[in-house]
């Protein structure tokens, strides 16, 4: 029923519509959008991100809000 939850607390200024995976080495990553398409990741089970990286920008403002997956298809490796 939610009662041990915790406070959500923002990990990004932007995005919608996240994919979380945890890697075989621990490593969460996660790939969300709009404006644009943005990848981060924490190494210590979310307390802390890194990375923020934009992979796509459209060559329209509106042209990056895509939907996007994240599977890991070898050790350290995403798709």
């Amino acid at each position: 029923g939610g009662r041990t939850w915790s406070h959500a607390d923002d990990v990004a200024d932007r995005g919608v519509s996240p994919c979380v995976i945890q890697m075989r080495s621990g490593v969460i990553a996660v790939v969300y959008g709009r404006p644009h398409n943005w990848l981060m990741f924490s190494v210590d089970g979310g307390q802390n991100w890194v990375g923020h990286f934009q992979f796509y920008k459209g060559p329209k403002s509106w042209d990056a809000w895509n939907y996007c997956m994240l599977e890991e298809v070898a050790p350290d490796m995403l798709w």
